[in-house]
């Protein structure tokens, strides 16, 4: 009788000390997966971020290309009307 007592006694402290040593496991895991979660986040982040600012600067520089072209043809037109106006004065 005193026998199965120690048994069981040896027996469920083993039980006990496994449940314990592997009890907080769980809790590692989900860190390293919120840990990677968070880089992966930000590094998609950081791309996005990145390509909208590349488009912004074609963007600008497509807007001031056209502008300067814009100014460019205008400033020709002038030219041609004022010639066009006073052929005497474009022969100088």
């Amino acid at each position: 009788m005193k026998r199965k007592k120690v048994l069981s006694l040896l027996l469920a402290s083993t039980m006990a000390l496994s449940l314990t040593a592997c009890g907080n496991s769980g809790s590692q895991k989900k860190a390293e997966t919120t840990a990677a979660t968070e880089k992966e986040t930000e590094a998609v982040t950081e791309k996005k971020t990145e390509a909208a600012e590349t488009e912004a600067a074609e963007t600008e520089a497509a807007e001031t290309e056209a502008a300067e072209t814009e100014a460019a043809e205008t400033e020709a037109v002038t030219e041609a009307e004022t010639a066009a106006a006073d052929p005497y004065k474009a022969a100088d």
